[in-house]
Order: structure tokens, then C-alpha cells, then sequence
């Protein structure tokens, strides 16, 4: 048995603020924001919320001598821009997964067997690509496999 206490995360308490406090008014007002109205009371209310807890949340953490996000770290431009293109990547592979597979059931009458049978391959390419990018990280270092990862990615997607 592992003892969370030993692994650094002592400043673990039900006083923090939580993930769900901090992103569900944000996300629960954008979800409902189309059938609410956008304008309506519920909706502003939930996503004003949610804004105003992250930014106690970036203004807690930035005065915290242990905080749990240490967001200093966005400060250094490589880790910054890194970050930022992991999360347009991983918006590219949403709208894979999700929008594509509803595109081609709904504007062209493809049934989701066939939807499913197209995704199969892409998805065992990447548990391969997964575990052979696993083993050039142990070899050479993380630079090079992500950058063949991310030009596999935007071969693969305008190849789609």
C-alpha cells in the first residue's frame, strides 16, 4: 500500500477548491447556454461563476507558499508554447472523435458500424505509435518522438 503522504500531496484537503466547482458552472452554462438562451439569467450565472472561481483559483495558487498548480511555470516560453500546441492538437483529435463520426452518420447515411470500422485503424495506429513513441523517449530523449508524433498526427488528420 502506498501512502499518499509520502508521495509529496499532503496539502490535499476538502477545503480546496475543487475541479468540479472550478470548470462546472463554465461548462453546465455553455452546455445548457443554447436551450436556456444566452443571454438568460441561468446561463450568465453559471458561466460568470465558473470565471470568477478560476480566477480565485489562479490568485490563491499565485500567493500559496505549496500551491497544487504551480502556474509560474507558463512563464517560461517553451513550456508555454508546448502547452499550447498540445491543446490545439488535442482539440484536432475532439473534433475527430466526436464530429466526424456524427458528420459522416448524419449528412451521409453511413451507419455506425461502417463510422466505427473507419475509426478502428487510426485508434490501433496510435496504441502502436504510443508504445513505440514510449521506447524512443527512453533512447534518445522526448523532443524528436514528439515532433515525428505531431507531424504523424497532421499527416494523418489532413489525410482524413
Amino acid at each position: 500500500m502506498i501512502d499518499i503522504r509520502s508521495m509529496g500531496y499532503a496539502r490535499v484537503s476538502s477545503s480546496n477548491l475543487d475541479d468540479w466547482k472550478l470548470f462546472g458552472g463554465k461548462v453546465l452554462g455553455l452546455a445548457e447556454g443554447n436551450s436556456w438562451g444566452w443571454r438568460s439569467p441561468g446561463t450568465l450565472a453559471a458561466v460568470l461563476g465558473g470565471c470568477t472561481l478560476l480566477a480565485l483559483f489562479v490568485f490563491h495558487e499565485h500567493r500559496c507558499a505549496e500551491p497544487l498548480l504551480r502556474l509560474s511555470i507558463l512563464s517560461l516560453p517553451l513550456y508555454r508554447n508546448a502547452t499550447l500546441a498540445t491543446m490545439c492538437i488535442n482539440g484536432a483529435l475532439y473534433a475527430r472523435l466526436v464530429f466526424m463520426p456524427l458528420q459522416l452518420e448524419s449528412l451521409r447515411g453511413f451507419t455506425p458500424l461502417r463510422v466505427g470500422i473507419m475509426f478502428a485503424l487510426p485508434a490501433a495506429m496510435g496504441a502502436v505509435g504510443m508504445g513505440i513513441g514510449g521506447r524512443m523517449v527512453d533512447r534518445i530523449g522526448p523532443r524528436r518522438p514528439i515532433m515525428f508524433g505531431c507531424v504523424g498526427l497532421i499527416v494523418a488528420l489532413g489525410a482524413m
